[in-house]
């Protein structure tokens, strides 16, 4: 499956790429960035989450195993700071329990290192999709707020006036 085309059209989403590995990082921050994303790349927990607190990042793709603060501690501090928070969980000694208590944890997808470049492709889009879907459902709660307040107000006047309350 080839998403390049989706994937071009993304230069308005933020990438954080959290992995001890700097190698595995940056390699992820260049393909992103050949892609249109805007990608920033950090080298630990406690990097990830000092970046995450003051950036504004739509995606975040995390590595479970890191010395300082493993991922499943990002994870779930990014989820406490941010529960719309899309985060891709990556691993070289990935196992289904982990998956599934990443997954359980806010995770919105769990990859296993090595991937190909493919599967990440389509993680991405899918996690890209999920991003404006919940940015939509705010703009759209928001306006429901600007038409049904309008109208509570009428109606609580409209019940003062006439019923002399």
């Amino acid at each position: 499956m080839n998403n390049n085309n989706v994937l071009n059209r993304n230069t308005s989403t933020n990438i954080l790429v959290v992995d001890d590995d700097t190698q595995v990082a940056d390699m992820l921050k260049n393909y992103l960035n050949d892609r249109g994303y805007a990608v920033t790349a950090v080298y630990g927990g406690q990097e990830a989450l000092e970046a995450f607190s003051t950036g504004d990042f739509h995606i975040v793709i995390v590595d479970m195993s890191m010395p300082d603060v493993d991922g499943m501690a990002v994870l779930k501090n990014i989820m406490k700071t941010d529960p719309a928070a899309v985060v891709i969980m990556i691993t070289g000694h990935g196992t289904i329990d982990s998956a599934v208590k990443a997954i359980n944890h806010g995770a919105y997808d769990f990859i296993a290192k090595p991937f190909k470049w493919e599967q990440l492709e389509v993680v991405l889009c899918r996690a890209v999709e999920r991003h404006r879907s919940r940015k939509q459902i705010g703009v759209y709660r928001g306006l429901v707020w600007l038409v049904v307040l309008p109208i509570l107000i009428l109606i609580g006047l409209l019940l003062f006036r006439f019923l002399g309350m």
